[in-house]
């Protein structure tokens, strides 16, 4: 039965790589709104037609594959035209009824985008409703709704989970806009990034992953950034594991492989993960992971960097907003450092209004607003600021300078 599992879930997850070549070589949203409602209900049945007939032939013959007689349980497809047309189920049977032809065009959507707000689905879901053809006029982006928007999201969510994916939500906390992505939902930095990137490229971004959660994340500063000068001494592994966690023996050989990279090698892989919606560098030059990282890696990030024995008010790298209970890695701490009180920027007002006073709820001491998680940790503080006035103050090492001060 495990065996029959996973080869139906290796057929389904093969639907969802075609879906995604499909929108990388059609590239159909960009061009909805230049087209007639003649070509684009042409293309729109083109684009859709395998996800909402084919069936993988698992589903009805579990041990063999209809057409070359390959194993689904060697992990093993064979996709030709006859394949997709034969010994195929009404995908209706699998999703849910509220899945049609729009919904599939929105997942499509999502899976082209890193993340999407609501402002910018509307003129995606206008787009796609006028394809689609059920209105008998024109929809305009403004005539999108939030129900409208909601209720996609749901469906497509819905539909997604079947490959392990679902559609999350998180705050920016910064801009403040609700983000929404198509996440994976068994996911960590080493399964996304691997095709992307090389074995040493790799094992920087988890060095790099353990400076921001781990070396410059202390009870002290919780900066969870860093610099670019930062960065850069990542670029080679250590002489001797410095790591927290017990090492295997694999680990240690792959670890004596890494040659570690070049400095210009650094810069352009910090500059790819920014392009690729993994970091995001502020205006003062720091490296943080972006909202849509925090949602894909969260549970890889609590459980590489966080003690599942600690008690439950004990200081954790990995910590979240008492608010929203969503992870924070750039808000407000109380002012006590082993406290474990945590809240972003635009949660806090709602917070303390239901509140009798600002005395911190799980420590006593008063709340201030004026100690920071996040590069504000550095950024605020008296010797970064007056060092930035210094005409001579070098900004790449400043805030080096700063937390080895403090």
């Amino acid at each position: 039965m495990d065996s029959e599992l996973a080869g139906i879930r290796c057929c389904w997850m093969s639907i969802l790589l075609y879906a995604t070549a499909t929108v990388i070589c059609h590239r159909w949203l960009r061009t909805a709104t230049s087209l007639n409602a003649s070509s684009r209900s042409t293309n729109f049945t083109f684009t859709f037609t395998r996800l909402q007939k084919f069936t993988p032939p698992a589903l009805t013959h579990p041990r063999k594959l209809q057409h070359g007689q390959q194993t689904c349980n060697n992990h093993r497809l064979n996709f030709t035209g006859s394949d997709v047309c034969s010994s195929r189920i009404a995908m209706e049977t699998v999703f849910s009824p509220d899945y049609d032809n729009s919904h599939r065009a929105f997942l499509q959507a999502l899976l082209a985008h890193s993340t999407i707000t609501f402002e910018e689905a509307q003129p995606l879901l206008a787009a796609i409703f006028n394809a689609d053809g059920t209105h008998e006029s024109v929809i305009r982006p403004e005539q999108v709704t939030e129900d409208d928007f909601k209720k996609h999201i749901e469906v497509a969510s819905d539909a997604a989970s079947l490959f392990d994916y679902e559609v999350r939500s998180i705050t920016h906390q910064v801009t403040k806009q609700r983000l929404y992505a198509l996440v994976n939902t068994q996911s960590d930095p080493q399964t996304q990034l691997a095709t992307t990137y090389t074995a040493e490229e790799l094992a920087f971004i988890k060095r790099a992953l353990d400076g921001m959660f781990d070396k410059f994340n202390t009870p002290r500063m919780e900066v969870l950034a860093i610099t670019e000068m930062q960065a850069m001494k990542f670029a080679r592994p250590p002489n001797r594991r410095q790591s927290h966690m017990d090492a295997e023996e694999p680990t240690q050989t792959q670890a004596a492989a890494d040659k570690g990279l070049k400095h210009s090698e650094v810069e352009a892989v910090l500059g790819s993960l920014v392009d690729g919606g993994w970091f995001e560098k502020s205006r003062d030059g720091f490296y943080a992971v972006t909202p849509r990282a925090l949602l894909e890696l969260r549970p890889w990030l609590v459980e590489t960097y966080n003690d599942p024995d600690a008690e439950a008010n004990e200081w954790q790298r990995i910590k979240f907003c008492e608010a929203c209970k969503d992870v924070i890695t750039i808000g407000l701490r109380c002012g006590e450092p082993n406290c474990v009180l945590r809240l972003h920027d635009f949660c806090q007002d709602a917070f303390w209004r239901a509140r009798r006073s600002r005395d911190c709820p799980k420590c006593g001491k008063e709340w201030t607003g004026d100690r920071y998680v996040g590069e504000r940790a550095v950024t605020m503080t008296e010797a970064y600021q007056r060092g930035r006035r210094r005409s001579g103050g070098r900004k790449s090492t400043l805030a080096d300078d700063v937390i080895q001060q403090m």
